[in-house]
């Protein structure tokens, strides 16, 4: 369903603005996440982690399609290759930090979610302010 959900996202509701596309990626995310946090509601945080999960390959083309493609062929592989690594780097110190706060309650874990994705947030904006500079 992510994918399929992607796929039309990218098609059809892709604006002509990359921050508002990343603010409609990661910022509604990041709103979920708060008031999942806030309201302890499972409800709430079910709708959360389901917009999380179909959200996750839309807008692909302006989160990691302009930084890849700015690599020299020759090169791609082995850019690639390590933005994997820590891509799953990521993924497992992200499970680790559920896991701890699991044990502390369910919201605790859609909090410290927000704050990574406030920090993800800030740096997707940096960057696309560094590639419009840049051209």
């Amino acid at each position: 369903m992510a994918d399929g959900l992607g796929i039309i996202a990218l098609k059809y509701l892709t604006p002509k603005n990359d921050y508002l596309t990343l603010t409609i990626k990661f910022g509604i995310r990041f709103l979920g996440y708060i008031i999942a946090f806030l309201s302890n509601n499972i409800l709430i945080i079910f709708i959360a982690m389901t917009w999380s999960i179909l959200m996750s390959t839309a807008y692909e083309n302006i989160c990691d399609g302009p930084y890849v493609n700015s690599v020299e062929n020759e090169y791609q592989l082995e850019f690639t290759n390590i933005r994997y690594i820590i891509r799953f780097l990521g993924e497992s110190i992200g499970v680790f930090l559920c896991g701890l706060m699991y044990e502390i309650g369910l919201k605790y874990m859609f909090g410290l979610s927000a704050i990574f994705i406030m920090f993800q947030l800030g740096l997707a904006y940096y960057m696309i302010y560094l590639r419009n500079k840049k051209c």
